[in-house]
């Protein structure tokens, strides 16, 4: 486990170094055409990542509704809230699109456009990714909704440990939420751990979590 771990920060380290340098080279050697070709296709990836990690969590919540009387159903805002987020994304996507192509062509682009179209996706993002937060527990399981997360679920009885982290502790933690409740399965094939952001839940819904998890967390 602690060789995989040093191999993704070892990846994820020259892919940083790779960027920053592929940056320089855009900002000092690279043509105007090519500048802007590389804006486009960095536009082009912003996208379809918002889309992606939107359209992942829409598609999550509809094929994992809600079980009837469940004991705990808790959420970091109103629900109204992701439709104004999606509704920013689709509007930001239009734009974009005629922004790229224009791009693609090399063909100028006046600032407004292009400010509203990042705009539009960021605030959107924004929207969907605070209201996508949502942790649902029954008797039996435990769910969890966010972002760039997706779904993450566990079965009690497939719950080897829990504890809560504050702060990062490897490269990789800096992706995580500080502080976050870690909740570790047991060595059984494909299950995930479930991370859960501890800021952005109401105290009474986390004292939930914690009694539903009895012995299971780990108290320092």
């Amino acid at each position: 486990m602690a060789a995989q771990g040093n191999s993704r920060e070892f990846v994820v380290r020259v892919l940083a170094y790779l960027a920053f340098g592929a940056a320089l080279w855009l900002k000092f050697l690279a043509t105007h055409i090519v500048q802007l070709r590389a804006v486009a296709v960095v536009f082009v990836v912003l996208i379809m990542f918002t889309n992606y990690y939107c359209g992942r969590l829409l598609w999550a919540r509809g094929r994992f509704p809600r079980q009837k009387n469940p004991k705990l159903v808790a959420r970091a805002t109103g629900t109204y809230v992701l439709g104004l987020g999606v509704f920013g994304i689709v509007l930001s996507d239009i734009e974009s699109a005629i922004v790229a192509m224009r791009l693609f062509q090399g063909m100028g682009v006046s600032a407004g456009v292009a400010t509203g179209a990042w705009l539009g996706g960021f605030i959107g993002f924004l929207f969907s990714w605070a209201a996508s937060y949502e942790l649902r527990i029954t008797n039996e399981t435990i769910d969890y909704f966010s972002l760039l997360g997706g779904h993450r679920s566990l079965n009690l009885r497939d719950i080897d440990h829990a504890r809560i982290r504050v702060g990062p502790f490897e490269l990789l933690d800096r992706l995580r939420p500080t502080p976050h409740l870690e909740i570790v399965p047991r060595d059984s094939g494909d299950l995930l751990p479930v991370v859960i952001n501890l800021k952005v839940f109401r105290k009474p819904d986390l004292e939930r979590v914690f009694e539903w998890l009895g012995e299971k967390l780990e108290r320092n």
